[in-house]
């Protein structure tokens, strides 16, 4: 191959970008969240399991968690825990990372916005709308400090014009539910 053409695809391959490694999508604010969501719960996460979501080709892991409800925020919910299903996980040798997916562990104290009905061979099975934005985690900077709730968006890139920056919410925890409770119900308009 003569120099110059060698050197052009060089050029090229240094060029192009890495594969991604990050959800693109565009903010959802708050009161979209409360309106797309059946139910919003605040809890904690009392277990988690990973399983295949689409038996027998075994290609897609997800994995359920199980939230002990302290709250129901919004919505109808006679039980005492509430499963979310979300993307990736493992399932012996075999795991799956989705970039943007919600990342929880046993013990997060968290508020959820879930869509989803029971079904016939899964149960109640609801995932979060917005993927991670529909997941708030819950802490407390010291004993007696009052609790915040926060959106956690690794491996999330915003789809925006870079003269309009988005950042996660975080707000005072009772302030967040408040917010949520004073969504109307009334869905937002489509245009048609």
């Amino acid at each position: 191959m003569p120099r110059p053409l060698v050197l052009v695809v060089v050029l090229a391959a240094l060029l192009v970008p890495p594969a991604a490694r990050a959800l693109v999508m565009e903010p959802i604010p708050l009161d979209a969240l409360a309106r797309e969501a059946d139910l919003v719960v605040h809890g904690t996460v009392e277990s988690m399991a990973s399983r295949y979501d689409d038996p027998p080709n075994d290609r897609r892991i997800v994995t359920d968690a199980t939230v002990r409800v302290s709250r129901v925020v919004r919505g109808g919910h006679g039980s005492a825990t509430v499963v979310m299903t979300v993307p990736g996980g493992e399932v012996g040798d075999r795991g799956q990372v989705v970039p943007g997916a919600p990342r929880l562990a046993v013990g997060d104290e968290v508020v959820v916005f879930l869509r989803g009905a029971r079904t016939a061979t899964l149960g109640p099975r609801r995932a979060p709308v917005g993927l991670p934005q529909g997941v708030f985690h819950v802490t407390r900077d010291g004993p007696d400090a009052r609790p915040t709730a926060a959106q956690r968006m690794a491996g999330v890139s915003w789809g925006l014009p870079a003269d309009r920056a988005a950042e996660p919410i975080r707000m005072d925890l009772d302030a967040l539910v408040d917010a949520v409770r004073a969504v109307r119900s009334t869905p937002t308009p489509t245009g048609r």
